[in-house]
Order: structure tokens, then sequence, then C-alpha cells
């Protein structure tokens, strides 16, 4: 995390597993950074602090390509290759680490974008085929 006014390094977050980041967000109240690694997993910290919250567990051996906080506060996404024939998936956990959810990409081209509405009722998901998935979440209530 840097301070951009002095540009220098305020606090760094490291991957306990050592397997590389690839996929980063903030909560929508700034108070949680979430980081995904190559091996599937998402690490949640205290963004004030540093402190270790919660690991949410995706696809083992898989990699996390993006993450997105739902604006409703209390549940994330997460787009991850879970490399079983190549199957591409989206992960929904609550905040403390339980799966909620978990879709699989139609096509299983690379999903590689993610989003929720401003509303928090609707998650969408890009993969390399060009292709848009829309996910209903007024399932999860906030």
């Amino acid at each position: 995390m840097w301070n951009t006014k002095q540009a220098s390094i305020v606090r760094t977050f490291q991957d306990p597993d050592s397997q590389g980041v690839r996929g980063v967000a903030f909560s929508p109240d700034g108070s949680t950074l979430a980081a995904g690694d190559n091996n599937g997993n998402v690490y949640l910290w205290n963004a004030a602090t540093g402190a270790p919250m919660a690991t949410l567990y995706g696809p083992k051996g898989g990699f996390i390509q993006s993450i997105a906080f739902s604006p409703r506060g209390g549940i994330m996404a997460a787009t991850s290759d879970n490399k079983t024939g190549h199957k591409y998936v989206t992960c929904v956990w609550n905040t403390t680490g339980k799966l909620l959810a978990t879709f699989q990409d139609p096509n299983s081209m690379g999903v590689t974008r993610i989003a929720f509405s401003p509303d928090g009722s609707i998650l969408a998901v890009g993969d390399e085929n060009a292709s848009t998935y829309i996910w209903n979440m007024n399932w999860h209530s906030s």
C-alpha cells in the first residue's frame, strides 16, 4: 500500500503461500483488502492494520483472476481457473470465509473480469470468448 503524496510504501501484504498475486480489491468501505493467488485462495486483511482476517478457499490448484466486493457488503466474488479440464468458475463467499455459490463459465474460455451492479443484485462476469454472463444475486440478503 502506497502513500501517493509522498511516494512511499505504507504497508506490504504478503501472500502466505507465496503463490503470486493476480487479483486485488478493496471492500466498499475501504476497511478490507482482498488478494487472490495462483493457488485459488483469496486472503483478506484489515487494510488499516495489515492484520490477516480470513482465507477464502477456491478451487485448489487454480488461480484467481479478478476479485469484486458486493456494494451490499458481506459478500465478495472471484473468478478462477480450477485447472480440471480448464473449467473456469466464479466463487462467491461471505467475508467470513463461507463459500456461498460457484458458477461455471458455460464456454470455459477463461473468465477474466468480474463486477457487481451498483445495488449488488447482479454479478457480471466476462470471459476471453468476448462473452459476458449475468448472475442474479437477489438470493443473498444483505
